[in-house]
């Protein structure tokens, strides 16, 4: 599927596996600006059921505080291989659940305010593809109302791999319930925000 640039109001849904497999590929121009999806009910992009997208140059947005953004969800897979843009969400921007991968491998921009940046739940993966160097660009100092990190219930949320800049409001990670958030080392300031992040309930940050 390829985008010469547009806006749409309705999300795109792939659902799998598929029978002899293979991926499908959704490809913008070189600047997400000109390729939106905004969504109201729904996430812009939503991956489920074994089904595997590579996606590159939109700018993705949902308005429904129960969905986000970017959502893989039982046993989805999306891979980001080129640069991506999320917008304001009144859930999450990039969200992994119930034994899903959000695999990074390209720049990131996160504008906007959102309840979190990344959610990762239910055994699902999260994070950077890579050990080192990808981009992830927070503008306009967002406020997030739950988190910029969320891990929880076997999650992993694989950060160390990230460049991070910018300011955010709110509290900068959590990891609970056996949740993982992994920045190898990078300290309690790695992500943005303006309070102190936590662990409960055997979650560990490192």
């Amino acid at each position: 599927l390829v985008s010469t640039g547009g806006t749409w109001t309705t999300g795109a849904f792939v659902s799998g596996p598929f029978f002899g497999g293979g991926t499908v590929q959704m490809i913008g121009p070189i600047s997400p600006a000109s390729n939106v999806i905004s969504v109201s009910s729904g996430s812009a992009l939503d991956v489920e059921y074994g089904a595997v997208v590579y996606v590159e140059g939109f700018t993705l947005s949902s308005s429904d505080s129960l969905n986000g953004a970017m959502s893989a969800k039982f046993g989805g897979q999306i891979y980001i291989y080129g640069t991506m843009s999320f917008g304001a969400c009144a859930g999450y921007q990039l969200g992994a659940l119930v034994g899903s991968q959000i695999r990074v491998r390209s720049t990131l921009t996160l504008t906007g305010n959102c309840s979190y940046a990344m959610y990762a739940s239910f055994s699902s993966y999260l994070g950077a593809d890579t050990s080192s160097g990808i981009s992830v660009a927070v503008s306009g100092t967002p406020t997030y109302i739950g988190a910029f990190a969320l891990a929880t219930d076997a999650a992993i949320v694989y950060a160390a791999g990230f460049s991070l800049s910018g300011s955010a409001i709110g509290t900068r990670y959590s990891a609970q319930i056996g949740g993982i958030i992994d920045t190898a080392g990078g300290g309690a300031s790695y992500f943005p925000g303006s309070v102190a992040g936590g662990i409960s309930n055997g979650g560990i940050y490192a």
